[in-house]
């Protein structure tokens, strides 16, 4: 009996980087090139760049919510 592999791909979101600001535009722009899976970058929220932990948990919030509302899974 031969084995079967299953695999879903998705996409990093390093390319997100300082580009499109909201994770409502990482998550929706995911979903519209055809990925369901979403492989979040820290380097969108690093604190050097980005802000403070208000902002970093602010942020971690908006991209749960948007991931919820394109149906995209963080991973």
């Amino acid at each position: 009996m031969a084995r079967q592999v299953q695999y879903e791909l998705g996409i990093n979101g390093a390319f997100l980087t300082r580009r499109w600001e909201r994770p409502g535009n990482w998550m929706k722009l995911t979903r519209e090139i055809g990925f369901k899976n979403h492989e979040f970058c820290g380097d969108v929220i690093d604190p050097f760049f980005s802000g403070d932990r208000e902002f970093q948990l602010e942020t971690a919030r908006q991209v749960r919510a948007e991931a919820e509302r394109y149906g995209v899974y963080i991973t």
